[in-house]
């Protein structure tokens, strides 16, 4: 089922909120590793590393197909990749003890940040 053009504007806008958050949430878990694992657990911080930039790669492709996606199955699937990130960057910043790993707002989302609001399907009227 297609968006129509204010539901579609307001996924997209939700969405890229998202992506800001966790790539800031990305880079400071990165300093954070950076600040804390460097001297002690090299070889731990390179693996931390290297997940965290694999994360913000991704988060550069799911940005770009936002661009693309104009349906409610697509939205989900973008969705759910960008849970999945999310989920990969808490698991990288615990493994370097970051404070920041897991820590949620009150009456946040499960991803650490309010969803984006993405419209629900149509019901169809009883008459």
């Amino acid at each position: 089922m297609a968006f129509t053009r204010a539901k579609l504007a307001r996924y997209q806008a939700g969405m890229r909120r998202r992506i800001e958050t966790l790539r800031t949430k990305t880079e400071d878990s990165l300093d954070f590793a950076i600040d804390h694992m460097m001297q002690d657990r090299v070889d731990s911080y390179f693996k931390v590393e290297e997940g965290l930039e694999e994360i913000d790669r991704t988060l550069g492709l799911i940005e770009e197909e936002l661009e693309e996606i104009w349906d409610f199955s697509g939205a989900l699937r973008l969705d759910s990749r960008l849970e999945f990130s999310d989920n990969g960057r808490a698991a990288a910043a615990a493994s370097s003890t970051c404070p920041i790993s897991s820590k949620r707002p009150a009456g946040a989302g499960t991803r650490g940040v309010p969803a984006a609001r993405l419209p629900t399907r149509p019901t169809r009227s009883t008459r």
